[in-house]
């Protein structure tokens, strides 16, 4: 099984299982990469419904719900891009997805855009999770500072960071030096993309940091 990264909140994660593309919107100025999937899992549906196109016909998922696609499971649940205490300012608030998916008997969860603490309904999803993609850079969703609260109530696995600055990323959010030092790794993973052999590979006593490189 691999794990690609296409920057922002956009993965593909391929396995004998199916695989399956999370948020195919792509950043200005970035090459948008050729997809292929048999599903796509949209955590912040556009307001023109249309993000960049991924070939093999794949089924779409943008709402709140339990699917099975092709055998894999997902289960997507609604959540939103920023904390109460923000929206009681005023500040206008956005539905979001957090989608939990599994592929080879490996359980991934999708943060997205989350921009709050995790609830206890959302909790009873998100347990037994082997892979984590969390949101990092702060203002469009969570900092480092909630993502690591976050990481301490699902402890996964791994965890893929996600949305944060990069050469290139034209975004205004938090580096993910930021992201490191709040959860205190000096030597992360760095890689092209992260190969999972089989479940009994992860990491059993700590949790992994893999920190992708972003791949057209």
């Amino acid at each position: 099984m691999d794990i690609t990264w296409h920057g922002r909140t956009c993965f593909t994660v391929k396995s004998k299982d199916g695989s399956v593309v999370l948020d195919p919107i792509i950043a200005d100025g970035f090459k948008a990469p050729k997809l292929k999937a048999d599903v796509v899992l949209i955590s912040k549906p556009s307001e023109d419904g249309k993000y960049e196109p991924v070939e093999g016909e794949p089924k779409l998922i943008d709402w709140p719900g339990e699917y099975d696609v092709k055998g894999i499971p997902i289960f997507t649940i609604e959540a939103w891009d920023i904390p109460k205490s923000e929206e009681d300012k005023g500040a206008p608030k956005n539905a979001v997805n957090v989608s939990v998916f599994e592929l080879e008997g490996i359980r991934f969860c999708h943060l997205g855009y989350l921009g709050h603490k995790l609830t206890d309904d959302m909790m009873e999803h998100l347990q037994n999770i082997h892979v984590l993609f969390v949101p990092v850079g702060g203002k469009y969703a969570m900092d480092a500072k909630k993502a690591h609260e976050v990481i301490e109530e699902i402890e996964p696995n791994v965890v893929i960071p996600m949305l944060y600055k990069f050469d290139g990323e034209t975004l205004d959010v938090d580096p993910i030096a930021n992201f490191l030092k709040e959860e205190g790794v000096k030597n992360p993973l760095e890689l092209e993309k992260y190969s999972i052999a089989s479940k009994a590979q992860l990491p059993q006593d700590h949790t992994d940091f893999v920190i992708l490189k972003p791949a057209a």
